[in-house]
């Protein structure tokens, strides 16, 4: 998949979270959370390395950003979350299955 194809998926990731009403920010954020770290686990990514970067990324541990009233940083975390799973899949069917670990510090770092 070529970059521009890349781009045109996180472009609808931000657009679906942008759309995310107030209400459904710190619910998503639990889900995205819980999903990403168990879709990275599936593919060797140590939780303890993913905890750290979203700590320096955000300044919450990951079991408590959820919880956080601050819409804007939701809606980043929930792009983060879904956008290295979306592009880990991508990069996956086209042959790279080592991606995971790259897009987890991609996203986070």
């Amino acid at each position: 998949m070529s970059i521009s194809e890349i781009n045109r998926i996180l472009a609808l990731v931000e657009e679906w979270t942008e759309s995310l009403r107030r209400d459904q920010l710190n619910e998503q954020c639990r889900v995205s959370g819980r999903d990403f770290f168990e879709f990275m686990q599936s593919r060797g990514i140590n939780a303890a390395l993913m905890a750290k970067l979203i700590i320096q990324a955000t300044g919450y541990n990951p079991a408590q950003l959820w919880r956080v009233e601050d819409a804007q940083l939701l809606r980043d975390a929930i792009f983060r979350y879904e956008g290295a799973q979306a592009v880990t899949r991508i990069e996956e069917k086209d042959g790279n299955p080592r991606s995971a670990r790259n897009n987890v510090e991609r996203f986070w770092s």
